[in-house]
């Protein structure tokens, strides 16, 4: 594959690592309303196990952010 390729596939999967985490994003604010719904409702056991999925989505959040950062510089060289 020459480095021309390589760069290109670089970007694709940069574009696709954002967009997925955008996709995380909106389902973790998905599940913060939840959690808070259920905690107003006064449904407690709901809202630990929301609060429980939205700290899960929150930690593949910032793992995908870990991963962007060096993905991005990577996909800049030789632009």
């Amino acid at each position: 594959m020459k480095q021309g390729e390589t760069i290109q596939l670089l970007r694709v999967k940069f574009t696709n690592l954002a967009a997925w985490k955008d996709k995380l994003q909106a389902r973790e604010n998905e599940l913060f309303g939840k959690c808070v719904w259920a905690q107003m409702e006064g449904d407690p056991e709901t809202a630990r196990i929301y609060a429980n999925q939205c700290a899960y989505v929150r930690e593949i959040i910032r793992l995908v952010g870990r991963t962007e950062e060096p993905l991005s510089k990577m996909s800049e060289v030789k632009r």
